[in-house]
Parts: C-alpha cells; structure tokens; sequence
C-alpha cells in the first residue's frame, strides 16, 4: 500500500458503486459484504446505505458501504460489515473520525463496525477513538474454510470418518447436483421456510433472495445449488463467489430421505464444482467462536455444539478462522450504558441476539423470535 498525500484526497459520503466496488475487488480484505449490490439487497429489509470514504483524481482510496435503519425506541443505528477497506493505513485516523461526524449529522446513535480480515490496525485505531468492543451477536465471529486446491483423495482423507463414511454412502444413492437459475428461488425459499420452522429461525423473505439474484447476478456471483432424488428437491444451497471463494449463505433440507444422505452429498458436490471452475476455498460461513477455538486449540468442543450445524460442518475437514469481533461507537454516554446492559449475559443478552435476527430478515418493530445466524 502507498502513501498518497493528504492534501490530494477529499472525503466523500458518495463515492461511485462501480468505482467502490473495484477497490473491494482489489483490496485484501475485500468481502461480498461491502459490495453496493449488497448494500442493494439489504434495503429489501429496511436498512439504507451510504458509500463513503476518500477519493483522489486517481480514483477511490479507502472506505466502506455503511448501511443504517430506524428502530423502535431506540433511534437510527448503523452497520459496517467488513469494513472499512483502506489502501493507506495512515489514513485509517482521519477515516474513523470523518465516519463518527458523517454518522451524527444521519441521527445515528448507535454503530457497530466488523473489521475486515487483516484489520488489526484499524481495531487499535478505533479503540483510541472511543469505540469499545462490541459483545452482541452482529455477524459470525469464527468460520471454517476448505482448501479446494486438492483432489479428491485428499479432500476426503482431511474429514472425519463419519463425514467420509455418509459422503461415499451419498455417492451411491440416486442424488443429482444441478445448477438453479431465478426460476428456482421459489421452490429453494419453500426449504428455506421448512427449514426454518425446524430449526427456529426466521428466515428471510421470497423478495430478499430474489434481489440477492437480480444484483449478483448479473456479474455471476451468486449460485444455487440443487440436490434431487429423481426429479424432486431435496436439499439445496444459495451460495457467493467472490476472488477465490465460494461462500455457503444458507443450505437448507426438506427432511425427507435423509438415509441417503443428501446433505453431505450437496457439500461434497458443491466442493467438486468449486474446484472446477478455479476457486480456492469453500466458506462454510459461520461457527460459534468457542467450536473455532476449541478446534484450534486440539480439544474437543463444548458439549452443547456437538450435536450442532457445526459440528456437522466440522466433518469436513476445514480450517477455523476467528474473524474480528465488531467495535461499538455511541453517540452518547447514556447510549454507550444502555448497549452494555442490554448485552450483558442473562436475558438481556438473549433480548438483543433476538433482535439483531429480526433486523437482519425483517422491517423494524417486528416481533423477534429465536433466530440463526445469517446474513
């Protein structure tokens, strides 16, 4: 990264898309999340969004997409999900403050902000500026990762035995993989809606994942996988390419002929077609932080996980990576308090991961129930 110099760079609350989604292209730490096709799909659910950040007569040099809403009660709140991406470093100051003041004069009273992976510089920058670490469940905070740029033998030897075992079983049952187009979103949302009512989440509208369609589209980053047994879907997964990942969002299963196994065949397969067509690792998006670290530190797993969705994504042999934690700033001393007693362990902790689930899927003032972690 270079240094450009400070009188040559103007602040901006609205920089270009096509030029703001280069540099995330670009950037090391560059996520779908900051893309402006994002921040598109995320106003299906009631957030508005800004691209803000510094430009030069060279083009766009650091920033980040800042999505915000109105709820009840509580005021405006905003949102940096992986972000704020910055070519220079020494910039990472002037930015923070510049955000801080660009959020005030929105009636923002409340804004949590996800680093980018790399962001460790950023993290102490903002803890000199007053933000304190956030402990609410923003986004997933762990992952695990499949290295892809292996064969098969490979691939199947770094799982479990169990995982190996009902993958190899898969492969003898009647199961099919074919790639879904936007004619197929209602009949993937139906099993997201099974799904849903199975494992207790709310899950987001039909006209969410087709906007996810109609944005992502166009450039290919967005696929739907589909898992039949003769002609009928069983399971099915929506996921992002982006460089050299593909990202799982959401897989979903109707239930039915699970002594087939059709969910590991759908992972085994999206696997295979990743590699094929050049990308590098799978994302399997999301694991509790205890199950990441647990995994690193060689021990076995906290008890309550171990018959979980992660410990199923476990059996597939990835790698755990911790992410940044979010980092809060308040517009005020009174709203700094408020945030910490509501996210304090007990009930209010529980009160405010039901909201931040509800937020994520639906208008504001909502009724929020028990909810799973998506984006």
């Amino acid at each position: 990264m270079t240094s450009t110099p400070i009188d040559e760079i103007a602040w901006s609350d609205r920089l270009a898309p096509h030029g703001w989604n280069e540099l995330v292209a670009r950037h090391p730490g560059g996520c779908h999340l900051q893309l402006s096709h994002w921040a598109a799909v995320k106003r299906t659910v009631g957030w508005d969004s800004v691209i803000a950040g510094f430009e030069t007569d060279r083009g766009i040099v650091g920033g980040a997409v800042i999505l915000h809403r109105q709820i009840p009660v509580f005021g405006r709140i905003g949102y940096i999900p992986r972000g704020p991406l910055i070519d220079d470093l020494d910039l990472a100051p002037r930015f923070v403050g510049e955000m801080t003041r660009m959020a005030s004069r929105l009636g923002i009273r409340h804004l949590t902000v996800q680093p980018p992976m790399g962001g460790e510089a950023l993290e102490q920058v903002m803890a000199s500026a007053g933000f304190f670490p956030g402990t609410a469940p923003v986004a997933p905070d762990a992952t695990l990762v499949v290295d892809l740029a292996r064969d098969d033998d490979a691939l199947l030897g770094a799982m479990s035995a169990r995982t190996r075992y009902n993958v190899r079983l898969s492969q003898r049952r009647d199961l099919r993989l074919r790639e879904g187009d936007a004619s197929d979103l209602a009949a993937y949302h139906h099993l997201v809606e099974r799904t849903a009512q199975r494992q207790g989440f709310d899950p987001y509208p039909l006209d969410y994942y087709r906007a996810l369609w109609e944005q992502l589209g166009p450039a290919r980053h967005i696929h739907l996988f589909m898992l039949e047994r003769s002609d009928e879907l069983v399971s099915a997964m929506l996921a992002v390419t982006f460089g050299e990942t593909v990202t799982n969002k959401l897989a979903v299963w109707s239930g039915e002929y699970g002594q087939d196994r059709p969910n590991e065949a759908l992972y085994w397969m999206v696997m295979q077609w990743g590699r094929a067509h050049g990308l590098r690792r799978l994302d399997l998006e999301g694991i509790p932080r205890p199950v990441a670290e647990a995994t690193i530190a060689g021990v076995e797993i906290p008890e309550k996980y171990r018959s979980s969705v992660a410990s199923f994504k476990l059996g597939f042999g990835g790698t755990p990576l911790l992410l940044p934690r979010p980092w809060i700033w308040a517009s005020s001393r009174t709203v700094a308090t408020a945030y910490r007693k509501l996210t304090e362990q007990g009930r209010g902790a529980k009160m405010a991961k039901r909201l931040v689930n509800r937020l994520r899927t639906g208008p504001a003032g909502m009724n929020p129930r028990r909810g799973q972690e998506v984006r």
